[in-house]
């Protein structure tokens, strides 16, 4: 089965320490740092041009006879960031398709077996390997005989991507295809491990910047943020949060984390104990 990599933007350090694209312009960390914490107007901007990308780019995949299929990397029940890219990219890849005269795509989703704890971007290589090394994978296995875009927002140390191309190459695809918003240099990646949480957190810090996206109409609730939120360590803050926000949010953040299992994690138990306290006063449980 082939494998190909594509991202819009290969990032590497630049002069100054920033970082730069492939064409020397800086990375907008800020907009990514919203995308990773839900603003659809970001991830809609990436999902799209990725497909402009492959339509413009990569003819020969969209004039093959075999069926198109396009997924985000693996999750359980609350999508994940890379969950609305792939929704935007699918959409737009569609519209080519028609333009084209082509049967469109389909969107999968690969379900993965367990959600860890914590902040996957802030563990080093070989705490992600271990990780990836113990999990499973599930997906339709109508899939087979397709050609399969992956969707993920950034390739740092590829240990996630290996472990999924492992389980694809079981699955009797034409091909896969991953598709990055961004690829980190690998030296870079090396000499700065912390790299990946610094441009997740370029833009979310705290609460407060949080609160400016979720009460935007361009929202979307995703993994990272009911992890930040169960991770708070000020809970005086996290108390006035849960009070501003509105029951919708509430409501599927409880939900969202109910449904991964991260509601029974240890770790996370005195915001659980919060979040719970703040749902049955709105009457909501």
């Amino acid at each position: 089965m082939g494998r190909e990599r594509i991202s819009l933007f290969q990032l590497q350090t630049g002069p100054q320490g920033d970082l730069r694209d492939q064409y020397g312009k800086p990375f907008d960390a800020l907009q990514y740092s919203k995308y990773k914490y839900g603003e659809r107007k970001a991830a809609k901007n990436y999902g799209y041009r990725l497909a402009d990308l492959v339509a413009a780019s990569y003819k020969e995949l969209m004039a093959d006879s075999s069926r198109l299929v396009v997924t985000a990397v693996p999750s359980r029940c609350i999508p994940i960031g890379a969950d609305a890219v792939a929704d935007a990219m699918f959409n737009r890849l569609n519209y080519h398709l028609f333009l084209q005269d082509k049967e469109p795509a389909q969107r999968v989703k690969i379900t993965r077996k367990s959600i860890p704890e914590g902040d996957y971007a802030t563990l080093s290589e070989a705490e992600r390997a271990a990780i990836m090394e113990n999990e499973s994978f599930s997906v339709d296995p109508l899939i087979a005989g397709s050609n399969m875009l992956v969707v993920d927002d950034i390739s740092i140390t590829g240990q996630s991507a290996e472990a999924i191309a492992q389980y694809l190459d079981t699955c009797g695809l034409m091909s896969a295809w991953y598709m990055y918003v961004a690829a980190l240099n690998v030296d870079d990646a090396l000499a700065n491990p912390q790299i990946e949480a610094q441009l997740n957190h370029a833009f979310v810090e705290n609460l407060s910047a949080l609160a400016g996206i979720i009460a935007t109409r361009e929202y979307i609730l995703n993994q990272r943020v009911c992890k930040f939120i169960l991770s708070y360590k000020d809970l005086d803050e996290l108390r006035s949060f849960f009070y501003s926000v509105d029951i919708r949010f509430l409501e599927d953040l409880y939900a969202g984390i109910v449904n991964d299992g991260l509601i029974s994690k240890p770790i996370y138990q005195p915001v659980v104990a919060l979040l719970t306290e703040e749902m049955r006063h709105r009457h909501l449980l």
